[in-house]
């Protein structure tokens, strides 16, 4: 089993602005709705760059690169 960067290490990348956006539509597909999640979206990466997060380093393409197996990690957090 494979873990995604920025969901199950140190780094969690959480976007309440989304979740806020989610949780206030009736109609997920409602154009304003998608406008809405839009803006989450945009707002959510404004502050986490300004928190230091490089988001350039959590592509899709950068993924395998990055990616260990998780019984590896849970391997080696357990011996250190």
């Amino acid at each position: 089993m494979l873990g995604y960067r920025g969901v199950d290490g140190s780094s969690v990348l959480n976007c309440p602005e989304v979740t806020a956006a989610l949780e206030n539509t009736k109609d997920y597909l409602a154009k304003a709705s998608l406008t809405a999640y839009s803006k989450a979206f945009a707002t959510c990466a404004k502050r986490l760059e300004r928190s230091g997060v490089d988001l350039a380093g959590y592509t899709l393409r950068s993924r395998p690169a990055t990616s260990r197996p998780l019984a590896s990690r849970s391997a080696t957090s357990a011996s250190t």
